[in-house]
């Protein structure tokens, strides 16, 4: 967690990131105003453990009904209301949900891809996003408001993974282009701007209302380093982290929690 400037470490008791027949470490997903945290945990299987941090305690999250073992929380409102994807019971696919403590699990599943919806992405009207595989075995992105579904789809992709949405309703994600090429994008309403970190194939998570983005791009090496966008500029802040080595670009970056 970075905050005035100070970096805090934060890590699920007792968990490492390479335990045997486990893979990943603590992820920190998503924050809102209130400082609540939301990620996962390492698995042996399936999805990650989603877990929320708030006053120096961890809380996992129950299990989605129909979901097999785990509950992966991708982002927090400010209400409370937290979005992420289970594994189906019958270990194929998964499915997306909406949790809130007071009121439990509500599904969320793109009648497209029913068994392959990844919720990334909630704002302060309540809108989230995500992506799904349709059954062509394309992956594409939506938007649902007001019980509505939306396909989000850059025009310049054949593969598209959606992540973020800030209250003004704008939309960030990633695309893979004709030559298999990954391309961070903007979504403005309806609007879509190609976001490139200038050293590499590119994928964004995230936006405020501000208009600031996050994101991550592969080096040469292969390896993941975050960066910091001013999307008038279309350009990286300097300061950029080292997240992962080896990594993986577009797609499989935001299925990496997920066991192949």
């Amino acid at each position: 967690m970075l905050s005035g400037g100070t970096y805090t470490t934060i890590a699920l008791p007792s968990t490492g990131p390479s335990y045997p027949g486990y893979f990943g470490g603590t992820f920190a997903n998503g924050i809102n105003d209130s400082g609540v945290i939301v990620g996962a945990g390492p698995t042996s299987y399936g999805c990650p453990p989603g877990y929320t941090y708030s006053g120096g305690t961890f809380t996992w999250l129950p299990t989605q009904p129909g979901g097999y073992l785990t509950s992966d929380a991708r982002a927090i409102n400010n209400a409370g209301t937290i979005v992420g994807s289970s594994e189906n019971n019958s270990g194929i696919g998964v499915s997306g949900f909406s949790y809130n403590p007071a009121s439990g699990f509500t599904p969320i599943n793109d009648p497209n891809g029913p068994s392959s919806t990844l919720v990334n992405g909630i704002n302060n009207n309540g809108q989230m996003v995500g992506s799904y595989n349709h059954s062509s075995g394309v992956s594409h992105g939506f938007l649902y408001s007001g019980g509505l579904f939306t396909t989000i789809n850059d025009p310049n992709g054949v593969q598209i993974g959606v992540n973020g949405i800030n209250d003004l309703g704008q939309i960030v994600g990633t695309y893979e282009d004709a030559s298999g090429v990954w391309h961070g994008f903007l979504d403005s309403g309806g609007t879509f701007t190609t976001i490139d970190d200038p050293n590499g194939q590119t994928t964004l998570y995230g936006i405020n209302d501000s208009g600031r983005i996050v994101g991550e791009y592969t080096d040469s090496s292969g390896v993941l380093i975050a960066f910091e966008a001013d999307p008038e500029a279309s350009a990286p802040i300097p300061g950029a982290l080292l997240l992962f080595a080896p990594g993986l670009a577009g797609l499989a970056a935001i299925r990496r929690r997920f066991k192949k």
